[in-house]
C-alpha cells in the first residue's frame, strides 16, 4: 500500500531521464533584460539541511533535500520540494527505492527567476514508510509557514533554500532549515 501511495504522490511527473545525480542545467526561464542571480546569496549555514520531522519525543532528521519545477519550461508557476530520510542519496526517479520517510512540500510560488521572501499558501505532507512517526499512509499540513526564502537559477548553483515551520495532522511538525538542490527527474514541465 505505501509504495502504491510513494508512486501516485512523489512519481508522476518524474521524467525517463537516466540522470541519476543532482542537476545542473539551467532552468529555461532566462530573459535578456534579467540578470542572473548570484550564486553568493546563500553561504555558511543558508547551504545545510537541519529540517526534521517530530511528533512528540520522536524525531526524524533529513538527510537531503530536491526540488523540482511545476509549470511550463518558458514559465514555471511553482516549486516542488522533497525532503528524505534513508534511501539513496541521489536524485529520485521512478524506480528508486522508497526513502524511510519523505515529507512534499507543493506549490512554492516562483516567477521568472524570484521566490516570495515567506510563503503561507504552500502545503506539505509527510510519507512515513518505516512507521517512525505515524502509521498513515500520507499525514497532511494544517499549517505551513516558509521564511527567509532564496534561490539561484543559475547552471552554475541551482538552489532553493528556507526555513520551515509547519503543523501536520497527528501532532506531527516539520521544522528548520531547508536547502534543496534541483532534479530534472523532479520536473513537472510539459
Amino acid at each position: 500500500m505505501r509504495a502504491l501511495v510513494l508512486a501516485a504522490l512523489l512519481f508522476p511527473a518524474c521524467s525517463d531521464s537516466s540522470t541519476k545525480t543532482p542537476d545542473s542545467r539551467v532552468l529555461l526561464i532566462d530573459s535578456p533584460n534579467t540578470p542572473d542571480a548570484p550564486s553568493s546569496a546563500c553561504t555558511g549555514a543558508c547551504r545545510t539541511l537541519t529540517a526534521k520531522a517530530s511528533n512528540g519525543p520522536k524525531t526524524v532528521t533529513f538527510d537531503r533535500a530536491f526540488y523540482g519545477y511545476n509549470g511550463t519550461s518558458a514559465d514555471p508557476a511553482s516549486l516542488r520540494i522533497e525532503l528524505h530520510h534513508g534511501g539513496n542519496a541521489t536524485c529520485p526517479e521512478m524506480n528508486s527505492p522508497s526513502p524511510d520517510q519523505t515529507t512534499i512540500i507543493s506549490a512554492i510560488p516562483v516567477t521568472t527567476r524570484t521566490v516570495p521572501a515567506t510563503d503561507n499558501a504552500s502545503k506539505a505532507s509527510y510519507l512515513d514508510f518505516q512507521g517512525t512517526l505515524s502509521t498513515s499512509p500520507i499525514v497532511r499540513s494544517s499549517t505551513v509557514a516558509l521564511t527567509g526564502i532564496s534561490a539561484s537559477f543559475v547552471a552554475a548553483d541551482l538552489y532553493v533554500a528556507f526555513d520551515i515551520n509547519a503543523t501536520l495532522a497527528e501532532s506531527i511538525s516539520i521544522t528548520g532549515h531547508v536547502f534543496a538542490i534541483h532534479c530534472a527527474s523532479l520536473d513537472e514541465m510539459p
